[in-house]
This record gives C-alpha cells, sequence and structure tokens, in this order.
C-alpha cells in the first residue's frame, strides 16, 4: 500500500472516528446541531489529510507519490 492511499484512509478514519466522538460528547441532539456535525466531519477528514501532507512533504522531506 502507497503512503498516500494510507494517508487517505487514515484521514477517513479520523474524519468517522472525530463525528462519533463529537456526537456523544454533544448533550443536546438537536437536528441542526447534528446537521452541521454531519458536514464537518468530511472537512476535518480533509483538513487533516492536507495537514498531515504538509508535514510529511515540507517538515519530514518525505514525498507521497
Amino acid at each position: 500500500m502507497s503512503p498516500k492511499s494510507q494517508l487517505m484512509l487514515a484521514s477517513i478514519a479520523f474524519a468517522v472516528l472525530w463525528s462519533a466522538a463529537m456526537a456523544w460528547w454533544m448533550v443536546d441532539k438537536d437536528t441542526p446541531e447534528m446537521a452541521i456535525l454531519i458536514a464537518m466531519g468530511p472537512m476535518v477528514g480533509i483538513a487533516w489529510y492536507f495537514g498531515m501532507k504538509f508535514v510529511s512533504q515540507r517538515l519530514l522531506g518525505r514525498h507521497l507519490d
């Protein structure tokens, strides 16, 4: 498995776990709050992907080709 596909799978797993943890932590399960939470899950995964890509390429000197 290539490093790029490993990073993609890790970012998907992070987005799912983050969304599940935020849903579990939320006290009031209102519909608008859950909709925002569901919309933020993929955004957090994308931010994790690009953040880790930046760290590995710029700070660690590894290329994910």
